[in-house]
């Protein structure tokens, strides 16, 4: 096997003779190599640094093609090499091992924002890191497919850099009066980190928006959230950090906190987890002033205080989906952003209540094969279509 992959690196670089070329032919051909095959192609994938480095999807690879291989092979051996004109059509052929499985990948796991990997097997792989930047001045930017170190440029002067694969906005200082608002936006099953120009950290779950200014001014530092955030805030007493989101405003001077504030969701929860911030609820004189621990629950109206259950609101920064007494439906929602899936749910289950916790880099179907074991449920998967529905007996 060693001088087998020796001659397959050699071909690889065009340095075979004819000879060599001749029994690397010969040894695809022998029925039952197809695994040394699949080593080889694995292993010079991996060695490339690509992208598309599932033994899954290798494997697909190679069952889609390896016929088409096998009787090109068969058609050149007909005639045995005797010239180099010969040689050249025998090596050509030979590159159909990796030209087909690099076409493959190039074709399937290029850049891309569109959603989540849909796996060989139907399962859907995890969210990764995606967002896209509209500057105040209209301009588009594709984050996910960003250069490290590329800098992004804002009418005509730099504004921002990729550092270590999030947004890092120049430092701006309190005079710069470009109060027009940019907005960072992630899709189903992306997740995104930047960090805004006063120097403060903040973190995007899926399916969220944020809008902020070009530079912070002298007075309040405003923000408008839609969705999900993680934030830490820079220090500055002079300048409160406002959040704003639908029905209420969070400000704090420089602390530790997080905000959901989903459309979908039946509140909006604050919950803080160092320093302190204030919740105002808009257009009422509601208002109340958060602890350590704490978690402000903006519902029906209603602004009310609770203890935090703190590795639930911050289970997907944790890199988790936590669900303590959950109902099915409100856990699916979370599977829907993450996973990029549209979910339906038939019969009477939907207020079915779990107790547990998922990784988020897990595929899809292990969520979904936990709930099926946790109770009488099935579940199928056809693209980004999910179905849940009751387990036949």
């Amino acid at each position: 096997m060693q001088d087998l992959k020796h001659l397959y690196h050699k071909f690889l670089s065009k340095q075979c003779s004819e000879e060599e070329i001749s029994y690397l032919m010969d040894h695809f051909l022998l029925k039952g190599e197809e695994t040394e095959l699949n080593e080889l192609i694995l292993a010079q994938l991996k060695s490339e640094n690509h992208e598309a480095q599932d033994t899954e999807e290798v494997e697909l690879v190679l069952n889609n093609n390896r016929k088409l291989i096998h009787e090109k092979i068969g058609e050149e051996l007909s005639v045995r090499p005797s010239s180099l004109r010969t040689y050249l059509r025998v090596a050509a052929v030979l590159a159909l091992i990796t030209t087909c499985t690099w076409y493959f990948f190039n074709a399937n796991t290029g850049p891309k924002t569109s959603g989540n990997k849909i796996l060989a097997s139907g399962d859907v792989g995890p969210g990764s890191t995606r967002a896209r930047l509209t500057l105040s001045n209209g301009e588009s930017i594709d984050l996910e497919n960003a250069n490290e170190g590329a800098v992004i440029s804002k009418d005509g002067a730099s504004y921002a850099k990729i550092l270590q694969g999030k947004l890092t906005c120049l430092l701006q200082s309190p005079g710069n009066n470009d109060s027009a608002y940019n907005t960072i936006t992630t899709p189903k099953g992306g997740v995104y980190q930047l960090v805004t120009p006063d120097g403060s950290k903040i973190w995007l779950n899926a399916s969220s928006e944020l809008k902020f200014p070009g530079s912070f001014g002298s007075g309040k530092r405003v923000v408008e959230l839609k969705g999900e955030a993680y934030f830490e805030i820079a220090k500055d007493k002079k300048r409160p950090f406002v959040v704003k989101t639908a029905g209420q405003e969070t400000e704090v001077l420089g602390t530790h906190f997080n905000i959901n504030n989903y459309a979908d969701e039946l509140a909006t929860t604050t919950t803080l987890f160092e320093g302190a911030v204030r919740v105002h609820q808009v257009n009422t004189s509601g208002k109340v002033l958060l602890s350590p621990g704490q978690q402000a629950v903006l519902k029906d109206r209603q602004l009310r205080v609770q203890k935090a259950d703190e590795s639930a609101a911050l289970d997907w920064m944790n890199g988790k989906i936590v669900f303590k007494n959950e109902t099915l439906k409100s856990i699916m929602r979370k599977v829907s952003r993450w996973y990029g899936v549209d979910v339906q749910i038939k019969g009477d289950i939907e207020n079915l209540e779990f107790w547990g916790a998922v990784s988020r880099k897990n595929n899809l179907s292990s969520i979904l094969n936990y709930l099926k074991e946790t109770e009488d449920l099935d579940y199928s998967i056809s693209g980004t279509n999910v179905t849940i529905f009751k387990k036949k007996l």
